[in-house]
Order: structure tokens, then sequence, then C-alpha cells
């Protein structure tokens, strides 16, 4: 199940939790553990996000702003994670990655 929210990115689909869920989704730690293990600049925003949420209590959900930052720095550092979680992001990015601009689609 996604939702529609408007960001500084742009509008985004961000997947929620199952109602009867509590903490961050299984997608949401598979990307925050790959993310972990990218390169990222020396002191960068992004990378004290990740490492924030890599080291979180689990048990509590994300805010839909939290959730759409962790899938747009997962879209915009996609080259350095597996294809599969290059396809949620994708999805779950819409696309937009933490500098606003979607990435155009190559038309054959």
């Amino acid at each position: 199940m996604t939702t529609a929210i408007e960001t500084l990115f742009g509008t985004v689909l961000v997947p929620q939790p199952d109602p009867g869920s509590k903490g961050m989704t299984a997608d949401e730690i598979r990307i925050v553990e790959a993310l972990y293990g990218c390169s990222f600049s020396p002191g960068s925003s992004q990378k004290r996000f990740v490492r924030n949420m890599l080291h979180r209590d689990r048990a509590k959900p994300l805010t839909d702003r939290q959730r759409a930052y962790l899938w747009a720095i997962a879209w915009s550092w996609r080259r350095q994670l597996p294809g599969s979680l290059v396809r949620l992001a994708g999805e779950y990015s819409g696309g937009v990655g933490i500098r606003g601009r979607k990435v155009l689609e190559a038309t054959a």
C-alpha cells in the first residue's frame, strides 16, 4: 500500500506499513542496511540520516517525511545498491532523488 505525499522533492509515493504492524517495514530495514554500505561524502546529511536510521529503534515506525527521504536517498545512490532494491527505490521514490529531479525514462 502506498500514499502520495508532497515533499521538497516533489510528489512521491511512500510505502505505508500494514495497519496492524508497528515499526519499520522489511523493505525499509533492507534499504537502510544496504545504504549503510554505500560510499557517501564525508559529513553529508544523507550519511548521517542513514546512520541514524540504522541505529534507531526499529519497533518505532518512520514518519512520512523520513520514509520519503529514505527512498529519495536510495534512488540517488542506486548505482551502489542491489538490483532488487533499485526497483523498490524507483517504485517508492517515483524516480525522484534527493536533488528533486526526476530521471527521464528512455523512450524507444
